[in-house]
């Protein structure tokens, strides 16, 4: 009999559809969310995107601002590792 090992994936930074693709659907989804802080009520609720504010703050600073535009910038057209 095998034993299964299951794995944690590891996604770039920038891939807030967590589809290992950091593509115009990540910026899609931040845009929706820019200048969004942690002060607004909305900040952990789930939107008609499928994703709440709190997942596009790349830099995990409390806000949706151009500097997490940036991270995704870096990774952009990038795929993760491949299991």
């Amino acid at each position: 009999s095998g034993v299964a090992v299951a794995s944690a994936a590891t996604f770039l930074t920038g891939d807030v559809d967590r589809d290992n693709l950091v593509t115009v659907y990540d910026y899609n989804i931040v845009s929706d969310y820019y200048d969004k802080t942690s002060e607004d009520a909305d900040w952990n609720s789930i939107g008609e995107n499928d994703h709440a504010p709190r997942e596009c703050d790349l830099d995990e600073d409390g806000a949706i601002t151009v500097y997490d535009y940036n991270l995704l910038s870096a990774n952009y057209d990038r795929q993760g590792d491949v299991y």
